[in-house]
């Protein structure tokens, strides 16, 4: 503390000349208004991609929830009353903000809101609001929460990662009325649209498909191979197939036969191998995935299978051959 009666003098002369200098009515200028001193960041990241389909309305929220930051500092304030205001930095679409996948519209959109925690207020994006201050009190971080509805959209869904931009700001006003930089900036960071996964009927993944007898005479024809028998794995549940792909892949490498490595090795019968096919008859070697249209619930996938002379002189015997399926749908 300064105690000499010249500096307490000194004092008093710069503030009455601080009183004359301000134009009459005006308030004193310490007040009313805060200062930044850092850049808040608040990145749009709901856990887990958020599954859609096709069948959601326009309208419908799938997503809404709240994200608080930590403590930083945005900025400091005077005693009194500051003004806040936030909008949105890329356009709109009634009261949101359209989300792309790839530069293409993703069929959804983001609305936020910020919701100060210390009175439980929430304004939309756009706003204006004011709080009071302390003299030196903070702007935090966490003084608000960011609230998000992420919103389904006319238009066809485009499945992905969500492109980054930053999509909102918010500022507050110095003292003098100048508005500040930025405190606060909201961007879409890791936002996924992911499909609902679809599932096979587990019982066709672990079928006996049972061959009709035959005799070598059989594999007397152009092909060397014996008449094409059917079977099928029928869809449990698939809601949303359009633009999916079901990956079949059936066997492992070790399956093959060593002379015709598209067919699937025999023990049993010599001389012989077991073919398979898609529905158009197109072969399925071992190992080497397949990819097929995916289908809606209570569909099928059809298939064929048959055997195929691998050397000369087919020579009888029974077999039983099991042939590991894995489906990945992507």
């Amino acid at each position: 503390m300064i105690s000499s009666p010249m500096a307490r003098g000194h004092q008093r002369r710069l503030f009455v000349f601080a009183l004359l200098a301000a134009p009459a009515g005006s308030a004193f200028a310490a007040d009313n208004g805060c200062y930044h001193s850092y850049n808040g960041y608040y990145e749009i990241d709901p856990p887990g991609s958020i599954i859609v389909s096709e069948a959601i309305p326009a309208g419908e929220v799938v997503r809404d929830y709240s994200a608080n930051g930590k403590g930083d500092v945005l900025g400091s304030c005077m005693a009194g009353t500051a003004t806040f205001e936030g909008g949105y930095t890329v356009p709109v679409s009634d009261d949101l903000v359209p989300l792309t996948v790839g530069g293409a519209a993703s069929g959804f959109g983001v609305r936020l809101r910020i919701e100060e925690r210390a009175d439980a207020r929430t304004f939309p994006f756009p706003h204006r609001y004011t709080r009071r201050f302390a003299l030196g009190d903070p702007i935090r971080v966490n003084d608000v929460s960011m609230g998000v509805e992420i919103v389904r959209m006319p238009g066809p869904i485009t499945f992905g990662k969500v492109d980054h931009r930053t999509i909102a700001q918010q500022w507050t006003y110095q003292p003098d009325g100048t508005k500040t930089a930025p405190l606060r900036h909201v961007s879409t960071t890791n936002i996924v649209f992911a499909r609902a996964s679809c599932s096979l009927v587990p019982a066709d993944l672990t079928q006996t498909v049972k061959l009709t007898p035959i005799s070598t005479s059989a594999f007397a024809n152009a092909d060397r191979a014996t008449s094409w028998e059917p079977f099928h794995i029928a869809v449990a549940d698939c809601s949303d197939p359009k633009g999916m792909i079901a990956r079949f892949t059936f066997g492992v490498a070790g399956d093959a036969d060593s002379a015709k490595p598209e067919l699937f090795s025999l023990s049993g019968p010599r001389n012989v191998g077991l073919e398979l096919a898609n529905k158009d008859k197109q072969n399925i070697a071992p190992a080497k995935p397949v990819d097929m249209q995916a289908l809606a619930t209570g569909e099928r996938f059809d298939f064929y299978v048959r055997m195929r002379e691998t050397r000369n002189t087919v020579e009888a015997g029974v077999f039983t051959r099991p042939v590991k399926v894995d489906v990945e749908f992507r």
